[in-house]
Parts: C-alpha cells; sequence; structure tokens
C-alpha cells in the first residue's frame, strides 16, 4: 500500500474506504479472539457467551440432544466466527477446551473469501496443541459444513485428545483442506496465535502468513494483495490452486465422512 497525500492507497492506487480497512482488520485477525483456556456456551441466537464450568453435566442434561465432538483448529472455536457462521440460527453451541497430543494447527493453501490464510491439522510428533472441541447438533453440523468450503470433514483416528475434565478421545472429527497444509522450505507453517507446546515448525502470525502466500506466489505482498483476495474471486481461486500444488497432505489415519462443497467458503458480509 502506498501513501499519497499522507492519505493511504489500495485496490490499485484508490484510497482505501472504512469498508477496505474493516476488511483488512478482519482477516488480519484470524484465527480471531476466543476465552483463552476457558470452557463456554456459545448462543447462536444471540452471539452472546458465557463461561460453563460443567460441560459434562451440561450435555447429559438436555435430554435427548444428539451431539458430536468437533476439533476447531482453526477460528471455529472464536465467538467472532462462530457468530457470523451461525447467524439465523437457534440454539447453543458448547466449545471445551482440549489438548490434541501430536499435532499443530498450521496454515493450508487456501485463501478464504474473507481474505485470510486459514487452518488445518498437520501431524507433529511429540506437539501438545492447546484448542478447543465445538459440540454440534446434526443441524449445526450441516450449518458448519456449508461455511467449510476446500475443506473435507473426516473423523481422525488413534488420536490422544485430552478433554477438560479428565476424558480422553481417540477418535474426533475435524475439518482437514482438501490437499493438506501450505510448505514453505519443505515445512509446515504454524499458527503463532495458537498455543502449542513443544512445536517443532516455524510460526508465522495471520499477517506474515499472508506476506509469505503473495511472495510464494510472486507477488508484491501488503494490503493490495489482501484487498484483491477479498474482492477478486477468479483471481482468489487461481491464487489457491498454484499454492496448491506444493502442499502435503495430513499424514496420521483418518476416514472421510463429507466433501464440503468448494464454494463454502463464502461467508457474506
Amino acid at each position: 500500500t502506498q501513501k499519497k497525500g499522507g492519505r493511504r492507497r489500495g485496490r490499485g492506487g484508490r484510497k482505501m474506504d472504512s469498508d477496505d480497512l474493516e476488511k483488512l482488520a478482519f482477516a488480519r485477525a484470524y484465527p480471531f479472539s476466543r476465552p483463552v483456556g476457558k470452557t463456554f456456551l456459545f448462543n447462536c441466537e444471540t452471539g452472546d457467551v458465557e463461561e460453563l464450568s460443567d460441560w459434562q453435566s451440561f450435555l447429559t442434561d438436555e435430554m435427548g440432544v444428539e451431539r458430536t465432538a468437533v476439533i476447531a483448529c482453526g477460528s471455529n472455536a472464536s465467538p467472532q466466527q462462530l457468530k457470523r457462521k451461525f447467524r439465523g440460527s437457534e440454539g447453543v453451541i458448547p466449545v471445551v477446551k482440549a489438548v490434541l497430543h501430536d499435532h499443530d494447527s498450521v496454515y493450508c493453501p487456501l485463501l478464504a473469501s474473507y481474505g485470510s490464510v486459514t487452518a488445518t491439522l498437520a501431524t507433529s510428533p511429540g506437539a501438545l496443541l492447546d484448542m478447543h472441541i465445538t459440540y454440534l447438533t446434526p443441524g449445526q453440523l450441516k450449518i458448519m459444513n456449508k461455511t467449510e468450503g476446500g475443506y473435507n470433514l473426516v473423523r481422525l483416528k488413534n488420536i490422544v485428545l485430552d478433554v477438560e475434565g479428565g476424558s480422553s478421545l481417540t477418535s474426533a472429527l475435524a475439518y482437514l483442506h482438501k490437499v493438506g497444509c501450505l510448505m514453505s522450505n519443505g515445512s509446515p507453517v504454524a499458527l503463532a496465535e495458537q498455543l502449542c507446546s513443544n512445536r517443532t515448525f516455524p510460526a508465522l502470525t495471520q499477517r506474515e502468513a499472508g506476506d509469505l502466500t503473495a511472495k510464494m506466489l510472486q507477488l508484491e505482498p501488503g494490503d493490495d494483495f489482501i484487498l484483491s483476495v477479498i474482492y477478486k474471486a477468479k483471481q482468489r481461486s487461481s491464487w489457491t490452486a498454484k499454492l496448491c500444488h506444493s502442499a502435503v497432505a495430513y499424514g496420521g489415519p483418518m476416514e472421510r465422512i463429507v466433501e464440503c462443497s468448494q464454494n463454502a467458503s463464502v461467508i457474506t458480509w
């Protein structure tokens, strides 16, 4: 982005307006804030969040309500993102603190319609990934699937997933990118914003990841690139396809459950 006469410029030299600046800020906020280290209850109708001290009792008290554990390795544990994905729907979503062994949250070769480089999982022996699980009803799972363009809903097998309260899961659903993880200098690239003990992958912030993908595409990094990702759908698709060429697939045992629509990543503002 260039400055002329003290005014920021973007999208071909045009002065950026407040809408552009808002979209840039949102893109670079991925994976968005969440109550760190806390289990909480998200209200789909209001967008409100309340701390959930005993999530197991909550699930037990929901007589007849079927819920499935779905790992949230990127933005799906953020109230801000959940509010966008579930607006207009009813019900609540328990979002439970957990630790996933031998995995890390890494960038995938996907440029989202809102300008972010999004996340997937990669195996990483010895790593301990602090993350959350969303417990979704069948209806909520269908809604989530519609927002996960470029991903497959899979069942991870033979995992160690320590859930708050002392329980442990050996299998859980997760959204993995269809091609795999973004590679840079022969390595996956972790999300610096996601806490992970014993991390071995290099980690970048979202802003740095945006710059990295621009350089990988031999483009100038910065505001103009991110705004082009947001506003130019055909160009975004072409760039994403190029980034997929060097991606590496997830290395652990899993079973594909649903192939989400390629166009589902478009979330309207």
